[in-house]
């Protein structure tokens, strides 16, 4: 058996390998790793959350990550189609950036799969976290935002280094977590990656996606929710604007196939004040409701345009023109509550974007090229200013000579009149 596969627990430097569940020893784990089902991801800490407040020693002990890697994979040395499939299952523990970094650049063909795991994983702690701290505002491992940059740019971190006149030591020591990056390098390293430098020194400001919205069609959970009233579905994170982000903001996701604001993302600002700047705008509106006889009491929740009537009262109409229901809600009693949409993005627009990347890397150049043509403008201005100038004298020049001509026209001077004629010609 080979001493990749032993039941024993193996430690290499600070990582800590075990199989809970041991491959069959006739497939070899390079192959093995293209079988990867399922992976897990447990944080115990993110590092440099407490930065300063609390010992080291404890610090250190809460670094700490566990990766369970699923895999499930046909039977080796076997020809029968359809075949038994076999299972096995490996942890990989130890400091958070050097789990993250040996993941990702050991296990190629799950590295976007290990990514999504690992960001939602990290989510739900910094989520944890905003509490304890009273701030989003949360610095990086700038070792994990320097790996995942690297892979998602596909540079090679030695070239990067001699491109950037740097000593790959430094590199690689930044790599392992050994040293923090500085803004300077921030703004620096960023160049060439495309990316924004702020992502590589804090994380990004999330906030909590409650519930969905359906603008064409009634959905029947354990009661039936009709077009345009919101539906609590189980809290995920999703990213926020940083121009928009407030402690506040909350977020609905409008979910109607067909329509032109399919998979919208809705953010407005909490508040159980009623907002009266509302009238016409996107929003999200709280009715409550009340059965007294079954003594029930609770808020229904709408996204749509809210719409103040003459006399009091209130409609919701649909924001999405090809909906056939026109109104959300006719004469709604019992407002509580009003926030205005402030923000309508669709999740693609928070994603990285390929295109963003390469020109945010040619931004010298780009603000170069935009000097040249700023340029250019101005000598095309110039000689056009130029070209008037002359234009005006020429007219005013030949209409001088038109007056002189008709003068001497009158006063029959010939000798005149043949100067005259020779300086026209001239």
């Amino acid at each position: 058996m080979s001493d990749r596969y032993l039941k024993e627990a193996r430690q290499i430097g600070s990582l800590v390998f075990e199989w809970k569940k041991l491959p069959h020893q006739d497939i070899y784990f390079s192959e093995l790793k293209s079988y990867i089902s399922k992976i897990i991801v447990e944080l115990k800490q993110l590092k440099g959350l407490q930065d300063g407040e609390k010992p080291k020693k404890e610090k250190k002990a809460e670094d700490f990550a566990i990766v369970r890697m699923y895999y499930s994979y046909p039977e080796p040395n076997t020809t029968i189609l359809g075949g038994n499939t076999l299972e096995a299952e490996e942890e990989i523990c130890g400091p958070q950036d050097k789990v993250f970094n040996h993941i990702i650049n050991n296990y190629h063909q799950a590295s976007e799969y290990f990514l999504r795991t690992w960001d939602m994983a990290k989510n739900e702690v910094l989520r944890n976290n905003y509490l304890k701290l009273k701030s989003p505002f949360i610095t990086a491992s700038t070792s994990q935002k320097l790996t995942e940059e690297f892979y998602k740019s596909k540079i090679n971190p030695k070239k990067f280094a001699e491109k950037l006149n740097k000593d790959k030591s430094n590199i690689f020591k930044e790599l392992k977590g050994d040293r923090k990056i500085s803004i300077d390098q921030a703004l620096q390293y960023s160049k060439e990656f495309g990316c924004d430098p702020v992502s590589l020194l804090f994380e990004d400001v999330t906030t909590e996606l409650w519930g969905s919205v359906d603008f064409y069609n009634a959905v029947v959970l354990d009661e039936n929710y009709y077009s345009g009233r919101i539906i609590p579905q189980p809290t995920k994170v999703v990213k926020v604007p940083r121009e928009i982000y407030s402690p506040d903001v909350k977020a609905v996701q409008i979910q109607t196939k067909g329509s032109y604001l399919n998979n919208y993302i809705a953010y407005y600002y909490y508040s159980k004040n009623i907002n009266k700047s509302a009238h016409g705008k996107l929003a999200v509106v709280g009715q409550e409701w009340i059965e007294e006889d079954l003594g029930i009491q609770e808020t229904y929740y709408y996204l749509g345009i809210y719409e103040e009537k003459i006399g009091g009262g209130v409609n919701i109409l649909n924001p999405d023109p090809a909906a056939k229901n026109k109104y959300i809600a006719k004469d709604l009693r019992n407002v509580v509550f009003i926030a205005p949409v402030v923000s309508l993005v669709h999740p693609s627009t928070l994603q990285e974007d390929s295109k963003k990347r390469e020109a945010l890397k040619f931004t010298d150049k780009i603000f170069e090229q935009d000097k040249i043509y700023k340029d250019l403008y101005k000598r095309i201005d110039e000689f056009k200013l130029a070209s008037d100038k002359m234009s005006h004298a020429s007219a005013a020049r030949e209409k001088e000579l038109i007056l002189e001509l008709t003068k001497a026209e009158k006063e029959n001077d010939i000798a005149w009149y043949k100067e005259l004629i020779d300086k026209k010609s001239a």
